[in-house]
């Protein structure tokens, strides 16, 4: 466990006895991301770890945060063949994603799931605008900013695709975290 780990996870005694169903109830802000945590500990952690209160090795939650680094590989490959580039292109763009450094870096710190975990949902935000799946849009870009404040930057951004597409009402994908602001 390195840097922010320490306090997210084992100084976080809901993780540490995965009891998710408490975190669930408990405020809104980044909450989807400690219920990752608890999740993994109630799944993973065997009975005993979960009455010492020691949850789980480092590299069980490493594991989550590879495949998830993966999805979002896979993510930018389909928002890639979605702007209508050649798959081989798309395939390409996905692996500069896995390989990017930042990106990297959120996968090495347990913590830096948020920064994963956010992104998938603006990438699922920015692949349904592409694909004309609009509903998709505010769901995905909510869950990202339950997760990480940053997913806020996907509503300028929706916009900016919807108007590029010459949709109407591009502006309508900023009225959330306006009235979120209020």
């Amino acid at each position: 466990y390195l840097f922010d780990d320490v306090i997210s996870i084992l100084g976080n005694p809901h993780v540490l006895t995965g009891n998710w169903r408490n975190r669930v109830t408990k405020s809104l802000w980044r909450n989807r991301l400690y219920l990752t945590f608890s999740l993994e500990t109630d799944v993973f952690a065997t009975e005993n770890d979960k009455k010492a209160a020691k949850g789980l090795s480092a590299p069980v939650h490493r594991m989550l945060n590879i495949a998830i680094h993966a999805l979002n590989g896979l993510l930018v490959v389909k928002i890639a063949e979605s702007l209508g580039l050649d798959p081989y292109i798309s395939a390409i763009g996905g692996l500069l994603w896995v390989a990017h450094p930042l990106a990297v870096n959120a996968v090495a710190n347990i913590s830096g799931r948020s920064a994963s975990l956010s992104a998938t949902f603006v990438f699922v935000a920015i692949w349904a605008v592409l694909s004309h799946h609009y509903w998709l849009i505010i769901p995905a870009l909510t869950l990202g900013v339950l997760i990480k404040e940053d997913a806020l930057m996907g509503f300028p951004l929706i916009s900016a695709i919807h108007a590029l597409q010459g949709g109407f009402f591009w502006w309508i994908w900023c009225i959330p975290p306006l009235i979120g602001a209020f």
